[in-house]
């Protein structure tokens, strides 16, 4: 788990509210993936492993994907970061089915609700609240 927090959050070449947005997202994700671990760990060694591997599969994919799309991004090549982007999101959704569906099979202890619901929940919550501006303070009046 301490692996999971020592997760370098420099993006060179990103515009900083961008940088802040993504950092935003993977701590989200971590906190998150770590809260669901955590919750489960009562009901036993299957359902712990099942939550800890969707969880870890989604911040692992996450943080492969945008590594691979944001780095030396240059605003001045839209192009580029577009086919990276889609190049990117196509590698990424083979690769996870791939690797949940090998866990499945590999792993007979596996709880698949489990393991999908994690893998559903580190994926949408941090999203829904690293995509959200921070509350600005209101104007003073003069």
């Amino acid at each position: 788990m301490g692996a999971l927090l020592a997760v370098s959050t420099t993006v060179p070449n990103v515009a900083p509210p961008d940088v802040r947005q993504l950092r935003r997202l993977w701590r989200g994700q971590v906190i998150v993936a770590l809260a669901a671990v955590a919750l489960v760990a009562p009901f036993g060694v299957a359902v712990l492993a099942s939550v800890a591997l969707g969880a870890a599969t989604c911040v692992l994919a996450t943080r492969l994907f945008s590594k691979s799309v944001f780095v030396s991004y240059r605003a001045q090549r839209p192009d580029e970061i577009l086919r990276r982007f889609y190049g990117a999101e196509a590698a990424r959704l083979l690769v996870m089915p791939a690797v949940l569906a090998a866990a499945l099979a590999l792993l007979d202890a596996l709880n698949p609700l489990a393991l999908l619901g994690a893998f559903f929940i580190v994926q949408t919550l941090p999203a829904l609240f690293a995509t959200r501006s921070p509350a600005r303070a209101p104007a003073q009046k003069s």
